[in-house]
Parts: structure tokens; C-alpha cells; sequence
């Protein structure tokens, strides 16, 4: 995405991308050129939007790799699947908070106007995240750990408290689940899919 802006900057600027009236911020720089000394807000203005905008989108993807990677190394580790969910589940929320003002500019891409917002893939890493949690509890009831059911009704009572925790979080309210509020709801979750008396044996990684 940002090597896309400088390139559509970069064309509009030598006269090769859009042409006026449709708006370009390399056509405004092209056009400001002619003024550095007596009006140099006119290339100021759109060669800091576009070097803003460059550098929030590499920390947007960024951020989506380090959670990517993050829940994929969950996986990985040792532990019954209600342990891996849970681990999961929490380094999921610990990167949400951590990039919490990242958070609110793609909550904002994602669930505002679409008029002219650029595309931006978030759904790749959610979809990730929920096959993950399906697998990790397919497997959980093919071992015994959790009765027979069906694995994506478990998903999304799973995933429900990890969501509205982190949305919580993006309302600023002072009333939130936090990481101990998580291990405690997907407690009472596994508890009530356990199967052969296993629900409480696994208290969860925090972590």
C-alpha cells in the first residue's frame, strides 16, 4: 500500500497519473514547485500527508505481521489445547494493546466511509486467528479434552470475550476485561466443553 501512494504520487507529480480536476497530492507538489520560496506551504502540506500517510501504513503492517506471527507461534508451543487457546488469546490482545492507536486508525479504515479509503487486507489475520482457534479445538475433541460438538460454535463463544475485551479497550471506558478478565471467561468456556471430567485441569498459560 505505501509503495502504491508513492507510486500514484510519483506519476501525478511528472504529469503522468491523474489529471486535474480529480485531486493528487504529487499533482499539488507539481504544482507548488514553482512557489518553494514565496509560498512554500503548497509543497509543504501534501509532501508531509503523503510521508505520513507512508509511514502509518507500514506501522499498520507491521503490526498485522506481529500478530500474524504472534498467533502462529502460539500454536507452536507445548501445553493441551485449552493452554494454547488461552496463550493465544492473550498475546492476540497484548499486541491489540500495544498498538492500541494503530488500532483506532484501522477500526476507523475498516468501519468508516468507504467513499475513496483505500483497501486494506485486515480480515486476513482475523480469518487466521479464528482457522487457528477451530483447529486448536478440533483437536482438543478429537483427544477428549473437550466434548463432541461442533468446533466453530466453540470458536466464537472462544473468540467473543477476546473481542469485546479489545473493544472495550478502543472505547476508553473504565470498566474493562483485561487479561485476567480473559483467562477467567475462557475458564468458565472450557470448563463448560470439557469432556471426561478435564475441564479444570488446565488453568491456562498467562503468560
Amino acid at each position: 500500500m505505501a509503495g502504491a501512494i508513492i507510486s500514484e504520487a510519483s506519476l501525478s507529480f511528472l504529469g503522468l497519473g491523474v489529471q486535474p480536476p480529480m485531486p493528487s497530492w504529487g499533482t499539488m507538489l507539481d504544482a507548488g514547485r514553482s512557489h518553494l520560496f514565496d509560498a512554500p506551504h503548497l509543497t509543504f502540506f501534501p509532501g508531509a500527508a503523503i510521508a505520513l500517510l507512508v509511514v502509518g501504513f507500514n506501522m499498520m503492517g507491521e503490526a498485522l505481521r506481529e500478530f500474524s506471527g504472534h498467533i502462529e507461534e502460539a500454536t507452536r508451543g507445548e501445553g493441551t489445547s485449552r493452554e494454547r487457546i488461552t496463550r493465544m488469546c492473550l498475546l492476540a490482545y497484548d499486541d491489540f494493546v500495544r498498538n492500541l492507536s494503530l488500532a483506532r486508525i484501522m477500526f476507523s479504515i475498516y468501519y468508516g466511509p468507504p467513499q475513496g479509503a483505500p483497501f486494506i487486507d485486515f480480515d486476513s489475520g482475523q480469518l487466521r486467528f479464528l482457522e487457528i482457534v477451530t483447529r486448536l479445538l478440533e483437536e482438543g475433541i478429537r483427544s477428549g479434552e473437550f466434548r463432541k460438538g461442533d468446533p466453530v460454535d466453540m470458536m466464537w463463544a472462544v473468540v467473543g470475550p477476546v473481542n469485546v475485551a479489545m473493544e472495550l479497550e478502543l472505547c476508553r471506558v473504565e470498566r474493562t476485561i483485561g487479561r485476567e478478565g480473559i483467562v477467567r471467561i475462557l475458564g468458565i468456556i472450557f470448563d463448560g466443553i470439557a469432556g471426561d471430567g478435564r475441564g479444570a485441569t488446565g488453568k491456562g498459560n498467562t503468560g
